[in-house]
């Protein structure tokens, strides 16, 4: 196939295809696994966070209205959008988009999710939209919740206390301010409850509808901070992967070369873990029994890497085969792991993208 055909059947490709591909990786792979099985849940639930970053784009989007971050800037940036699954390290749905709502990306995300799944999300995505939304889904928000949202929050976070359950239901006018953006939203007094903990000298208030008390404060600490996973995920893409460095210089092809770096990311993940959990078996230990210290890791590159070179397998060998083709993969991610290290912390690294060509100056 010439170059030039190859481009116009690009060009008539849906992007969401991709979505729709790791949608089905994912529920085919899930119909194979225990449906008991407890290391990929918490506490009975299925563990998710949200989170965005931005994006350098080719200069050819500014005509999809992505804007430039300044005036001086020659790119313009997109936001991408990302809901992870924690336990399992599978990118479960994802966008790329225009404007910089971040939560508007997060409720879209809702729809990938079922009843009793729980959330987990950074500063910036709290409000009165965002609780209401989750519980008429039937969805567990975890939020870390910044100042100044509402004064019973800030109250709590000026008080003694620890642990405390309230009521929240926006003033009038705010409630028309609101209503511009969801015209649907339905307002009434909803329940959250606060928790609040210090660590490393730094005050953390959390808000969550997990009313339980076997969600203890320690427990929902433990999963605030189980959302490093996404930023992992991140740094997999920009790093590794190099995501940001398009061939395509059309929307549609800057969305297909993402949405499939996902999907090769899904593969990779299941397989990865799939040899990890073949590996720690031979250590003939229960989860609940594994020291850190014991458990072995697949290298994650080497796992890419390893996915890429078996993807023309994976599409056009007969049905009969794949099976074979799966194990080979497997195989050969096991030889390359090694024993986890925890406890290790790194200085972190900002995710904001490069400002590149911030503008021509004369060197004359």
């Amino acid at each position: 196939m010439s170059a030039s055909s190859f481009s116009d059947a690009r060009k008539k490709l849906d992007e969401n295809i991709f979505k729709v591909l790791n949608q089905r990786i994912i529920a085919a792979h899930d119909t194979l696994a225990e449906p008991d099985n407890q290391s990929q849940r918490w506490l009975n639930h299925r563990l998710f966070a949200v989170d965005g970053s931005k994006l350098n784009l080719p200069r050819e989007l500014i005509d999809h209205h992505y804007r430039t971050p300044s005036k001086d800037a020659y790119y313009p940036q997109g936001l991408l959008s990302c809901l992870y699954q924690l336990k399992s390290k599978i990118p479960y749905d994802f966008d790329l988009v225009n404007h910089g709502n971040e939560r508007q990306c997060a409720l879209a995300h809702l729809k990938t999710l079922t009843t009793g799944d729980v959330v987990v999300y950074d500063r910036g995505y709290f409000s009165y939209a965002m609780l209401y939304y989750h519980m008429q889904m039937g969805v567990h928000p975890v939020f870390r919740l910044q100042k100044n949202t509402f004064k019973a929050i800030d109250d709590f976070r000026n008080s003694t206390q620890t642990d405390q359950i309230i009521t929240l239901l926006p003033t009038k006018e705010t409630q028309r301010d609101i209503r511009k953006q969801y015209p649907d939203i339905q307002f009434k007094a909803l329940t959250i409850r606060l928790i609040k903990y210090t660590l490393e000298g730094k005050t953390y208030c959390i808000g969550t509808t997990l009313l339980d008390e076997r969600y203890t404060i320690d427990a929902l600490k433990e999963v605030y901070h189980a959302r490093w996973g996404i930023e992992e995920l991140y740094k997999i893409s920009k790093n590794m992967i190099v995501v940001d460095d398009f061939h395509g210089r059309s929307e549609r092809t800057v969305k297909q070369e993402l949405f499939a770096h996902f999907v090769l990311i899904t593969m990779s993940r299941l397989c990865t873990n799939e040899s990890e959990n073949l590996l720690n078996s031979l250590l003939n230990l229960q989860p609940d029994e594994m020291d850190p210290k014991q458990t072995i890791q697949a290298n994650f590159k080497n796992s890419l890497a390893t996915m890429s070179r078996h993807l023309e397998d994976i599409m056009f060998v007969p049905a009969r085969c794949i099976k074979k083709v799966m194990d080979d993969i497997v195989s050969s991610i096991s030889r390359n792991h090694q024993k986890l290290r925890p406890g290790r912390s790194y200085i972190r690294k900002s995710k904001k993208p490069v400002n590149k060509w911030r503008g021509c100056e004369s060197t004359a």
